[in-house]
């Protein structure tokens, strides 16, 4: 009789070890679809996140709307000609950019020099230079563009201005080769679930 309870208690701790591993399987399986679950929920947040910004508001692109010359040092290159001006943060009267959303920007400058004439410009961010470019035409004209990703905060300015590079003096810049352009890519504050809030 004692054998044969301790062969009815091993069948049961048997199929009781056996239910236990059947039960850590299906609790893996469901840490796996949980974890799938939240990892999907994730990306749909972080894409609404992004996606209920404002960044595509703040973008102009401008060109001179005449051919201009005789510039002097450190002269400002008023591109009034708007093509897109979403936020209204660029003025065409004095040519500056006023940033009204803080975050990261990309800015480009292209300038074509005309007659012959070496021509400088930078772009520049609160009256500091942050890039530059060089036009020299080796006989009538030549073009030069440059870029540059930079952090703005609220009120700060970005404009294109001639450095006083060579001949410029006597330079003309072509109206519709010459051109400004620039748009928000990053917002301070985004979510950033893998680590809590990004700082841009």
């Amino acid at each position: 009789m004692v054998l044969e309870v301790k062969a009815s208690a091993r069948e049961q701790t048997s199929r009781l070890e056996d239910e236990l591993a059947n039960v850590h399987n299906e609790l893996s399986v469901l840490q796996h679809k949980y974890q799938d679950v939240v990892g999907q929920l994730e990306t749909s947040r972080t894409k609404s996140v992004r996606s209920g910004t404002t960044a595509a508001k703040y973008a102009f692109s401008v060109r001179l709307s005449n051919r201009m010359t005789d510039y002097i040092r450190n002269e400002k290159i008023v591109m009034d000609y708007v093509l897109t001006n979403d936020g209204k943060g660029y003025n065409p009267r004095s040519g500056v950019f006023t940033c009204q959303q803080a975050g990261t920007y990309v800015f480009y400058v292209t300038i074509q020099a005309e007659d012959g004439h070496s021509f400088a410009a930078e772009i520049v961010k609160n009256a500091a230079e942050i890039a530059w470019v060089l036009a020299e035409p080796s006989n009538a004209r030549a073009s030069a563009s440059t870029s540059v990703i930079v952090n703005l905060e609220f009120g700060d300015t970005v404009y294109v201005r001639s450095d006083g590079y060579f001949d410029q003096e006597s330079a003309s810049i072509d109206d519709q080769f010459s051109s400004f352009s620039g748009f928000l890519i990053e917002i301070p504050g985004w979510v950033n679930f893998n680590g809590g809030s990004s700082s841009g």
